[in-house]
């Protein structure tokens, strides 16, 4: 006997942006670990002489425990507090750096901020990105009630479409070039992705989606290749919802404090 579903068992109805997105991650860590197999000397070819030789201890010290705590808010968590402050971030005042500093330090008075991550934020990275093209078009369409934040939805595509996705994110995660997503036929069940875009505004007739990111990057080709999936996804996603086109999609990066334009 053949059970007749067994594709189906493998399958997922119902995903996550992220879940795609993180292939191009994986690729590229797949592809620096097999660079890295390739550098390593073969052990069998070391040469034997000196083997004798003491190895000099070195003695580790301890960290204390607040400082790991530190580090660990610092590193994993200070893309979630800076989100947090963009999603919370005031268009309506007349932006500073006096007035960045006031408004941050309100979110932490109004319980919306821990001391620890009060701490880890820096106002300028915030005066950088109110001063930027972005923020400044961002303001406006908040005056105009156009600016759209922390909007969830969910689409539907075909499996044939989910796999053109991952094809695209893996060849942008390993081969570290662009390539953009083909019209595939519809093909299999659908499957229900679900995301939150940070934020989206309208301008006229047209949508603009962006997107924060507090990765530590040298380059912007290192955004666009971890994260061009996401921001087609959600092209998508925003297109289906409001029913106009999407022109632009941006990435603004705090590291480099400057956006970085999809096409």
């Amino acid at each position: 006997f053949t059970y007749p579903y067994e594709k189906e068992t493998g399958m997922n109805a119902k995903m996550s942006v992220s879940e795609i997105k993180k292939i191009s991650y994986e690729t590229e860590e797949e592809l620096q670990a097999e660079q890295l197999v390739e550098m390593l000397p073969d052990p069998m070819e070391q040469p034997k002489e000196n083997t004798s030789q003491e190895i000099p201890f070195v003695e580790n010290p301890t960290v204390p425990e607040f400082i790991k705590a530190k580090n660990r808010l610092t590193g994993a968590m200070r893309g979630t507090v800076y989100h947090r402050v963009f999603e919370l971030f005031d268009f309506g005042r007349e932006l500073t750096f006096s007035s960045v500093q006031d408004m941050i330090q309100g979110f932490a008075d109004a319980g919306l901020l821990t001391k620890e991550e009060r701490e880890c934020i820096r106002e300028r990275d915030f005066l950088i990105f109110a001063e930027s093209n972005l923020g400044r078009r961002m303001k406006a369409a908040f005056e105009r009630g156009e600016l759209y934040r922390e909007a969830q939805f969910v689409l539907g595509l075909y499996e044939s479409e989910i796999e053109e996705f991952k094809r695209v994110a893996e060849i942008m995660g390993k081969e570290q070039r662009m390539e953009i997503p083909q019209p595939v036929e519809p093909a299999g069940d659908i499957v229900l992705i679900q995301g939150i875009i940070d934020a989206y505004f309208v301008e006229g007739n047209k949508i603009i989606i962006a997107d924060y990111k507090t990765d530590f990057v040298r380059e912007p080709s290192q955004l666009i290749n971890h994260y061009y999936v996401q921001l087609e996804l959600y092209k998508r996603a925003v297109e289906q919802i409001t029913r106009k086109p999407v022109t632009e999609k941006i990435l603004y990066s705090v590291t480099l404090g400057k956006e970085v334009t999809l096409k």
